[in-house]
């Protein structure tokens, strides 16, 4: 697991990010709709755009302004650009 932020919430977010995912899979797959690929998160100053492929989670906050397609694009390059395989 890794995160960047501040060295004392780095864990915190790492944990938190993953129960997100965890939760929100549950939730596709009872609705049959198998795990979570994609997802955004919109929070009061920015917005948390998701990525993952059942092992590997990227999570990404951009300011609240960005549009959902354009945040999604960016995450995808920057899945692209760390050559995750999916």
């Amino acid at each position: 697991m890794f995160a960047q932020g501040a060295e004392e919430r780095q864990k915190h977010l790492g944990l938190h990010m993953t129960q997100v995912y965890r939760i929100a899979s549950a939730t596709l797959a009872r609705a049959g709709l198998g795990a979570m690929r994609r997802g955004v998160i919109e929070g009061a100053a920015e917005t948390t755009f998701l990525r993952s492929d059942g092992g590997v989670i990227l999570g990404v906050a951009l300011a609240r302004e960005v549009e959902v397609g354009a945040g999604l694009v960016q995450v995808s390059r920057l899945w692209t650009d760390l050559n995750i395989k999916a």
